[in-house]
């Protein structure tokens, strides 16, 4: 039991940068993910879905309110602020605002992305990004259980 509380800890605090050698990372964790929550296999290696940054990596300054300039690094590869998406709606919303980008998670083949509008479905916060952190944080301790007794 105390490492699957370790283990939700440590994830609760996760962030992967998403270029680069770790983005096969990502993309594993996310696939891992998506399969315990949608029920249906998706391989890392050949699932067409891409990574989709809910706060952008570049965002404009609307997103300043609730992501001040001086936090934007820390949050924009959190596991929490990560889901998986159709390239066509990636590229749609890219660097869009939030209630466009909620509208592309609605129509998304992915449970990851499609849980989006249910946790945040007006705004995306640091309050909502923790919060969905702490959720896959679960998800990944029952995904990545170890019982040695």
């Amino acid at each position: 039991m105390q490492d699957q509380e370790q283990t939700k800890n440590d994830f609760a605090l996760l962030s992967i940068p998403t270029r680069g050698p770790r983005k096969r990372l990502v993309r594993y964790i996310l696939a891992r993910l998506e399969a315990d929550m949608s029920g249906k296999p998706c391989d890392p290696e050949t699932d067409p879905g891409t990574i989709e940054h809910i706060l952008p990596e570049n965002p404009d300054s609307a997103w300043e309110d609730d992501f001040p300039v001086g936090r934007q690094d820390a949050a924009v590869n959190r596991i929490g602020n990560l889901t998986l998406l159709e390239a066509g709606l990636n590229r749609e919303v890219a660097n869009a605002s939030y209630g466009e980008k909620v509208e592309a998670y609605r129509r998304s083949g992915y449970a990851l992305s499609r849980d989006i509008p249910d946790v945040a479905p007006e705004e995306w916060t640091q309050a909502r990004l923790d919060a969905r952190q702490r959720r896959l944080a679960a998800r990944a301790a029952h995904i990545w259980r170890a019982d040695f007794a």
